[in-house]
């Protein structure tokens, strides 16, 4: 009796464990209507724990070692209950990219998820290499860099393979248009060439280039937005929020995503990454 009572037992923690231990996908999709696009005056607008991705100029996405959530709005002061999830387990997260409304995941067991940004539930999975797992606390690199994992016009690519956007199909991989403008920084002069040629004194590190500007992070943390064509300053501000303890820090990694930046500030806890508008 004892023998058959520990083996209905074994059975049963057999079960349990396979419930709770099998591999699982968790879609808590968005119960609220998709949040309008703002227009907000430059500066800092929040701080959050995590690295955001800007998503649609709507929302803000996230990763986490296990979960691709979003919040909203973009301005938001701090981190908000998400709008939808994305969970997977045992495998990680490795990267996360945006085009449109489209956000495609890549997991470290090679899965491939397109995600709907207005509502959080799947549009296509496809199979792919194994990759990279979640690696440190902000997802900085998930989100901002990822490893083997881009988007090109119409198509994702995953370790060098192109994905259509829409369907997850292999397609062509596309080909990148040359930048017309170049911009480098060095002994205190930031210098224009190519589509427009001028100079701008001040030690700074390029932050990114766009058809319209070019932002710098300047001294005293200060971000500084530049007309590409003239080199002439539109705006300038510094990369803190109101009531914020002002120390002197250096960025990590930082990312350009239309009207916004996010940057990753090294030693800045408990909220590192700051936001703000372009």
């Amino acid at each position: 009796m004892r023998v058959l009572l520990a083996i209905v037992l074994v059975a049963a923690a057999g079960l349990i464990g396979w419930r709770v231990l099998r591999p699982s996908e968790v879609v808590e999709a968005a119960a609220l209507p998709y949040p309008a696009a703002e227009v907000v005056a430059p500066g800092v607008t929040g701080k959050t724990a995590l690295a955001p991705l800007i998503v649609d100029e709507r929302i803000r996405v996230y990763a986490g070692k296990r979960v691709v959530k979003a919040d909203s709005p973009i301005s938001a002061t701090t981190m908000y209950t998400p709008l939808w999830s994305y969970r997977r387990w045992p495998a990680q997260v490795s990267g996360v990219v945006a085009a449109g409304a489209t956000v495609v995941s890549r997991w470290s067991d090679g899965l491939v998820v397109a995600l709907d940004g207005r509502t959080g539930r799947v549009v296509w999975r496809t199979g792919g290499p194994a990759a990279d797992p979640f690696a440190e606390p902000t997802g900085s690199d998930a989100v901002w860099d990822p490893a083997g994992l881009s988007v090109s016009g119409s198509a994702v690519l995953v370790s060098g393979a192109a994905f259509s956007l829409e369907t997850g199909r292999p397609t062509a991989v596309p080909v990148a248009e040359p930048a017309s403008l170049s911009v480098t920084a060095a002994n205190g002069v930031v210098k224009a060439s190519g589509a427009a040629s001028w100079e701008w004194t001040g030690e700074a590190i390029i932050l990114g280039v766009r058809p319209q500007k070019v932002i710098l992070l300047a001294a005293n943390q200060t971000l500084v937005e530049l007309d590409a064509r003239t080199g002439a300053e539109l705006t300038s501000f510094r990369l803190y929020t109101t009531n914020e303890r002002v120390e002197p820090w250096q960025p990590r990694r930082w990312h350009l995503t239309g009207n916004w930046l996010t940057l990753e500030r090294v030693d800045y806890p408990p909220e590192p990454v700051i936001i703000a508008a372009l």
